[in-house]
């Protein structure tokens, strides 16, 4: 006598398979959204800098100060004088903020004017995430140079 095997997954089969996706993915997409939001305060300082950079630029060419005010026109945004150009960081993930005073106790600089020599009144910006994991300052030198530092947690220290 021949049995005759039909095609497909029993029950058990498919509930294991579902099983381990299950928890696969309860363990990869947490991790995958904290990597993300962690993501959006980092490409919130790359673009700081780089319209801090671009600003100098500006100053330079155009023979003029350019000034980049944060906090400005509303909390969280800054504005570029020349290009009247606003950036919102509430628009990248995590909860993009300024912050005030950084985890060393300095505050941070409102303002950043780069003279028509591209020299600049010496300021610091301070950003972070919404849960605080993730904090960077953006420090501007007098001569408009122009670093990005993460803060280390654990160490208390820049780096």
């Amino acid at each position: 006598m021949y049995w005759k095997r039909e095609n497909g997954f029993t029950l058990i089969e498919l509930s294991v398979v579902i099983a381990i996706i299950s928890i696969l993915l309860l363990t990869i997409v947490p991790r995958t959204m904290a990597w993300l939001n962690e993501q959006g305060v980092n490409q919130a300082a790359d673009q700081i800098r780089s319209d801090i950079q671009q600003a100098r630029l500006m100053a330079i060419n155009q023979r003029q100060n350019c000034t980049i005010t944060f906090n400005n026109p509303g909390v969280n945004q800054y504005t570029v004088s020349l290009t009247n150009k606003t950036v919102d960081l509430t628009r990248y993930r995590g909860g993009v903020v300024l912050m005030a005073i950084g985890p060393d106790g300095i505050a941070a600089s409102a303002a950043v004017t780069f003279n028509r020599r591209g020299l600049a009144n010496a300021a610091q910006i301070f950003l972070t995430n919404a849960t605080g994991q993730n904090i960077f300052r953006i420090q501007i030198s007098s001569s408009g140079g122009v670093s990005v530092r993460n803060w280390a947690q654990n160490a208390g220290i820049w780096r």
